[in-house]
C-alpha cells in the first residue's frame, strides 16, 4: 500500500481573505465553484508543482461544509490521500481508530473513502488512483488549534496542539499562518 499526502483542506469564512494572509510566492489555482458542494475551492502549491497542495474552501450554499462551519467553525476540514489501494488503507486507518464516515455509502462509487474519529477535529479522505503514487519523503509540521493530543500516526504528518487561534504548517524551513 502507497499513502500519499495530496493535500490539506481549510475551510474559511472568507476564501479570499485567508488566500490574501498567505505568502505571495505561492502558486495560486483558479478558483473553482462547485454548487453541488455548495463551495468555492483554490488550491495553492505548497511545493511548486507537487503534493501536498493547500485547498482553501468557503460555503456558499447548502451542504456538508455548511453544516460543518455552523458546527464547528473555520479551520481544518480534511487532510487528503491518494492510495493504490483503498483497503489497506482503510485498515491502516481502522488501526488507529478511524471510522467509515457514512457519505462512505455515496462517495466509494467514485473511489473515494472518508474516515473520521470522535475527539479528532478533521476527516480524512482516501481516493484510490491508478496514477504513480511517491510515498512522502517529508514531514509536514502542523499546529492545530482544536487538537488535544498530538498525532504522529498520519503519514507524512506531525500534527500537534496550538494555543494560537492559527493554523501553522511548517514545511522544511518554510512556515505558513493560516488565518480562517
Amino acid at each position: 500500500m502507497k499513502l500519499q499526502l495530496d493535500h490539506i483542506a481549510i475551510l474559511s469564512n472568507s476564501l479570499s481573505k485567508t488566500e490574501a494572509t498567505l505568502p505571495a510566492e505561492l502558486k495560486r489555482h483558479e478558483i473553482e465553484t462547485f454548487s453541488s458542494e455548495g463551495t468555492k475551492e483554490q488550491y495553492l502549491e505548497l511545493i511548486p508543482n507537487k503534493p501536498p497542495y493547500l485547498l482553501l474552501l468557503e460555503s456558499i450554499g447548502n451542504g456538508p461544509y455548511q453544516r460543518t462551519l455552523e458546527k464547528r467553525g473555520a479551520g481544518l476540514h480534511h487532510f487528503g490521500f491518494c492510495t493504490d489501494d483503498l483497503e489497506a488503507s482503510v485498515t491502516y486507518f481502522h488501526r488507529h481508530g478511524l471510522l467509515l464516515h457514512p457519505i462512505s455509502l455515496e462517495t466509494l462509487k467514485r473511489d473515494t473513502i472518508w474516515l473520521c474519529r470522535p475527539g479528532i477535529p478533521f476527516l480524512l479522505e482516501l481516493n484510490k488512483t491508478d496514477q504513480s503514487i511517491e510515498n512522502t519523503d517529508f514531514v509536514i509540521k502542523a499546529s492545530i488549534p482544536t487538537l488535544t493530543e498530538r498525532i504522529l500516526w498520519v503519514p507524512g504528518l506531525e500534527l500537534i496542539e496550538s494555543e494560537k487561534p492559527e493554523i501553522c504548517l511548517e514545511i522544511g524551513s518554510s512556515l505558513y499562518t493560516i488565518n480562517t
